[in-house]
């Protein structure tokens, strides 16, 4: 599977792999994924990915879509919220306590 935009997974998992794994593929799905699509990029292909890292137990992940200003928030209790707008800022809840990504700095990218 491509790999996400952003990715992160706690210590205590980082501290457990080998040097080897951490040079290499994770063997499991990071904690939280952020993907910002292009416009080339497909929708739908893209929230089928979430929902395949959501369902390996990724626990948070954020589906940005600069051209619709839309974001997608994945959970891993199988709910996800959709943001109209980047007058939002998004939150890393309990995956990522106090982590928050302002999204009018897309809005200046894109």
């Amino acid at each position: 599977m491509k790999s996400p935009d952003a990715a992160w997974i706690a210590n205590e998992k980082w501290n457990g792999l080998s040097p080897e794994e951490k040079n290499s593929s994770l063997p499991f799905a990071p904690d939280f994924v952020g993907v910002v699509l292009s416009p080339t990029d497909n929708v739908v292909a893209a929230q089928h990915k979430m929902n395949k890292w959501i369902h390996n137990r990724t626990r948070l992940g954020w589906l940005i879509i600069p051209k619709q200003q839309t974001t997608f928030i994945y959970r891993i209790d199988g709910t996800v919220d959709k943001k109209d707008g980047f007058d939002n800022r998004l939150s890393g809840e309990n995956v990522l306590p106090g982590f928050e990504l302002d999204l009018t700095v897309l809005i200046v990218l894109h």
